[in-house]
């Protein structure tokens, strides 16, 4: 059952979302009116003629902003919707990444390809590593103490996760301070 007003404020987000791709699409180094990028689009769907246009402003829009604009939007939404499962499988409206040490997994596998170099030998290292932190840091709550307590309440799992946060965070600074040390 939804409760009052949900359509209200999905539209309220659409329109905002569409305002926010409008400006993305104007404004960049180089301005093109809105004017034209409405004339662009209304060509693009075959409902109006884009005559008397430069042609530069076309290829901005398609090859450059309009990819830009969809990404941003797509990964966006994966963020909420990530963001809202993680929200309802815990049952806690404060469960997000970096209260769950999920962002701090993710960043100690960045900094160590950083610190190791591995970033310099290939472009997926980075990425790569930044995604083996995170899921190192997952399974950290089921061989938690406080996880064997009441594992059906998401609760001791939501305590147990902020080790590995703090654990990472501990290490980044010791790695920082390292490099510190050794420039």
């Amino acid at each position: 059952m939804r409760k009052p007003g949900t359509g209200v404020l999905l539209g309220l987000a659409t329109a905002l979302l569409g305002i926010a791709a409008l400006a993305a699409l104007v404004c960049g180094p180089t301005n093109i009116p809105l004017a034209h990028i409405l004339k662009l689009m209304t060509a693009k769907l075959g409902l109006g003629d884009a005559g008397g246009l430069p042609a530069w402003e076309a290829v901005v829009l398609w090859d450059v902003r309009m990819p830009r604009v969809v990404v941003a939007a797509c990964v966006g939404g994966a963020l909420a919707l990530c963001g809202a499962v993680m929200q309802a499988l815990f049952r806690n409206p404060l469960a997000s990444p970096d209260v769950l040490g999920v962002s701090a997994g993710a960043a100690v596998g960045a900094v160590t390809a950083l610190y190791l170099g591995l970033a310099a030998v290939s472009v997926f290292m980075l990425p790569l590593l930044s995604i083996l932190g995170t899921f190192i840091t997952v399974p950290f709550p089921p061989i938690h103490p406080n996880y064997a307590n009441n594992p059906a309440t998401g609760q001791p799992f939501l305590l147990s996760e902020m080790t590995p946060g703090q654990l990472w965070s501990a290490y980044i600074r010791y790695i920082g301070a390292g490099a510190v040390l050794a420039a």
